[in-house]
């Protein structure tokens, strides 16, 4: 198995290649400080597969090479000849037992939506299934101007099927955020961390888990 090469270059605009389902959106993160000014650093670039895992989606904001990684690593596959397959083929939410359903999404007064346990719960228990919906290289929004920064995520959240869409922008929001900038606000109100490629750190956005914020 060859391991696919990294695709994108702020330079040049539409790759499209499989798996990504989108053309490729790419950006310079510019100089940090106590460097030339206007010397460019890494690509981060918006890969964008709308079919992953049926119609949940997923957008990844991300170098080039973590995102060929991801590729070679067959995580996005969802064939029933892919590794570990089994395991990866779930329906997101509540896991179920003879006993019911581990928890119900329910309206608290004052407080929004939240998580409550519809049964004994036991220590170390997988409780909640969920794909994560965006993925974001954790150094990306610091890299970004603002206006850049939440043109990369609307676009991201954009590039998803509808219903995941839907769940996302109805998430909770802090208070006091900035009305101009409403998606970063529920990127960074409701992710978590992961690691992608070589230990790298992110952020993921799951719709799902999001509701126990």
């Amino acid at each position: 198995m060859e391991c696919p090469l990294p695709l994108g270059d702020p330079q040049k605009a539409g790759d499209n290649v499989d798996p990504w389902t989108h053309e490729l959106s790419c950006v310079y993160a510019r100089s940090e400080q106590g460097t030339p000014s206007g010397q460019a650093k890494a690509a981060y670039c918006l890969f964008a597969h709308h079919t992953f895992r049926g119609n949940h989606g997923l957008s990844i904001t991300t170098s080039p090479e973590i995102a060929a990684d991801i590729v070679a690593s067959g995580a996005l596959e969802d064939m029933e000849d892919s590794w570990d397959w089994e395991r990866r083929i779930f329906t997101p939410g509540p896991v179920v037992t003879d006993k019911g359903p581990s928890y119900a999404v329910k309206d608290l007064p004052g407080r929004g939506k939240g998580v409550i346990a519809q049964r004994t719960i036991r220590q170390g228990e997988i409780l909640m299934l969920d794909h994560p919906a965006v993925l974001v290289a954790s150094d990306f929004s610091s890299q970004m101007q603002p206006e850049m920064r939440e043109t990369f995520f609307r676009r991201a959240l954009s590039q998803l099927p509808r219903d995941t869409q839907k769940r996302l922008v109805n998430l909770a929001r802090s208070d006091g955020a900035d009305p101009l900038t409403p998606v970063y606000d529920i990127v960074t109100t409701n992710t978590c961390g992961v690691f992608l490629g070589d230990n790298v750190a992110h952020i993921g956005l799951f719709p799902e888990v999001s509701v126990c914020n």
